[in-house]
């Protein structure tokens, strides 16, 4: 019998020991000995040194563009213009858009763009592709040339409110408010709070 009280104690010291040992180690070092058990463990390399390069999607093929866009320079716009179609000169359309300050742009500053000239093309310096030419602009002038239209509109629309005003009758008003909102809704329109 001394042996199976020998025993039964040994076991509960062994379940103590067992008990403090589990309060003392951190739940990763469980997970680590878990996987090393499992035998997944494996060496790994510092996050310096992986590189994403592999994981990177192939690229996929798409048609060149008809027209090629040039890089972007501080300073100026650029716009295809209309110089020919269906074979013919258009000159109104390229007189009417060099009074706006459009100027072809001169190939030579331009070495990104690598197409063949048009036969017959009517700027042999500039880059015409299918009766367009490349021209550049100031942005200056494109922002007052947005101004000026944004000016023209908005006297457009308060001339269409004068209007209404004008033919309006205190008994029966046709738009009584004139100011511009637009409201977008979702849903049944109840905005979430």
């Amino acid at each position: 019998m001394a042996n199976t009280q020998e025993m039964q104690d040994l076991e509960t010291k062994l379940a103590v020991l067992r008990a403090s040992e589990a309060v003392y180690t951190s739940p990763e070092d469980d997970i680590m000995a878990d996987i090393e058990d499992a035998g997944f463990a494996e060496a790994r390399a510092p996050r310096s040194v992986e590189t994403r390069a592999i994981e990177e999607r192939p690229k996929t093929w798409m048609p060149p563009k008809s027209l090629p866009d040039p890089y972007p320079r501080p300073g100026k716009v650029h716009r295809w213009i209309r110089v020919s179609m269906m074979g013919q000169i258009d000159n109104t359309n390229v007189s009417s858009k060099f009074r706006e300050h459009w100027t072809p742009a001169n190939r030579a500053e331009y070495p990104e763009i690598t197409v063949l000239q048009d036969v017959g093309a009517q700027f042999p310096d500039g880059i015409q592709v299918g009766g367009l030419v490349l021209c550049v602009n100031s942005d200056e002038t494109i922002a007052q040339r947005s101004a000026y239209y944004d000016n023209l509109a908005q006297n457009a629309a308060k001339g269409a409110d004068a209007t209404f005003k004008s033919e309006e009758q205190h008994p029966m008003p046709i738009h009584t408010d004139l100011g511009r909102r637009t409201q977008v809704q979702f849903g049944s329109g109840n905005a979430p709070t």
